[in-house]
């Protein structure tokens, strides 16, 4: 049956009629095939294999660091570890081990450690010990790092284990060396005391306290004659002259008065005091210039010396030495350069005010390592003769086994 003819539509506005609109005709479709699009292209395969876990990371680590280091033998044990000889298997050269025994579920890594890898890390000088390795050593979950680095993974079942830290062997210092030989030649003392200097600036110029410069930690290589500052456990950056520190460091002869007496705001001042005493020993051929077994009297012995320090002589010394004692002695001579002469009438003056220098009871009145490298005396030398590539100190040889020192207090 035919649709019936669409009907007009009434405007809403004057009642005209309009038109329907006309029907809109259908959309034609297109017939034109569209171009295939690429199949996507499969995911790409990393070439890289995959990370191993912590405890494969620490395996492979430690098979590098016991397949390029050899213990040898047992040098000596302290508190807080073992140091062995060993030996570089790639470059044939001795090392020393240090063996730091660790409990990671107590304190784990001593800070003395961290510190001392640390500092270590920053100091570049032929005349301080290079670190060469850190990592561990024999146990499971090792991992090796570069110098200043550190990270101990807990991989082993065991609480306890063990940071490795690899340095260069130097197996002589200079407190064996001044008890085998007489007091060295002047152009030995020269040497050995401008090479001292050398690598107390070193740290000084970085803002590095070492606190523990003794012949002990003044290491010789046998062959060149060269010394290097060692031993940095007790060292620390510097940062401020209000910079509250700790007064238990340096060992007691080689103490500064403002140690003893309980300062915690000293400077870089009490290495200089340590390396006057050093100079002093050197002048003697190893007597200590301060052997005493206390405090007191230790710093009595000083005041001897050189005289007892007052609040008008050393200002602020109440307010930053607590163990300071107003009703002390009062020996009032600076008795300096007649004690030095008394122990070795062939030093001349000058050299015994050198070292003077560094004596003084006011800190603020001691030279500085700079000061001190300015000496006239030292006018001769250069790198190339520090270096000591062709300078044979008498006494050193290389056959030269190391000697049992007495005790020292701490």
């Amino acid at each position: 049956m035919p649709l019936p003819p669409p009907v007009a539509a009434l405007s809403s506005d004057n009642g005209c009629l309009i038109p329907p609109a006309p029907e809109e005709a259908p959309a034609r479709v297109s017939r034109v095939p569209t171009p295939m699009q690429p199949p996507p292209p499969p995911p790409s395969r990393s070439l890289k294999r995959p990370r191993p876990d912590g405890q494969e990371q620490g395996r492979q680590a430690r098979d590098e660091l016991e397949n390029r280091y050899e213990l040898c033998e047992k040098l000596g044990e302290g508190t807080y570890g073992k140091v062995y000889r060993g030996m570089d298997k790639v470059t044939r050269e001795p090392v020393a081990i240090k063996r730091m025994k660790i409990n990671l579920e107590d304190e784990g890594c001593p800070s003395l450690a961290i510190r001392e890898i640390a500092l270590l890390r920053k100091i570049k000088s032929a005349n301080v010990v290079s670190l060469l390795h850190v990592g561990r050593l024999g146990l499971p979950g090792g991992v090796v790092r570069s110098p200043g680095q550190i990270h101990v993974d807990r991989c082993s079942s065991s609480p306890w284990d063990s940071l490795t830290l690899v340095f260069e062997l130097l197996t002589y210092d200079l407190r064996q060396f001044i008890k085998r030989n007489s007091i060295p030649s002047a152009p030995c003392l020269k040497y050995f005391i401008y090479q001292i200097l050398r690598g107390v600036k070193a740290c000084h110029d970085l803002r590095i306290m070492h606190r523990d410069i003794k012949p002990q930690n003044l290491l010789i290589s046998q062959t060149t004659g060269r010394i290097k500052l060692a031993d940095f456990g007790l060292a620390r950056s510097y940062m401020h002259p209000t910079h509250r520190c700790t007064h238990e460091i340096v060992t007691l002869w080689y103490r500064a008065p403002e140690v003893i007496m309980g300062s915690l705001e000293y400077t870089y001042s009490i290495d200089v005091w340590s390396i006057g005493c050093v100079m002093a020993e050197l002048f003697t051929g190893g007597s200590p210039l301060f052997p005493t077994d206390s405090e007191v009297e230790t710093l009595f012995r000083i005041f001897r010396m050189l005289g007892t320090p007052t609040p008008e002589t050393w200002p602020g010394i109440v307010e930053t030495c607590p163990d300071y004692c107003e009703l002390w002695p009062k020996w009032k001579e600076d008795r300096g350069l007649q004690t030095m002469q008394q122990r070795n009438s062939e030093i001349p003056d000058w050299l015994n005010e050198l070292a003077l220098s560094c004596l003084r009871v006011t800190p603020t009145a001691r030279a500085s390592v700079g000061g001190l490298m300015a000496h006239p005396w030292f006018k001769d030398v250069d790198d190339a003769w520090v270096a000591g590539e062709f300078f044979v100190c008498p006494g050193l040889h290389s056959d030269s086994q190391p000697i049992k020192d007495e005790a020292e207090p701490l």
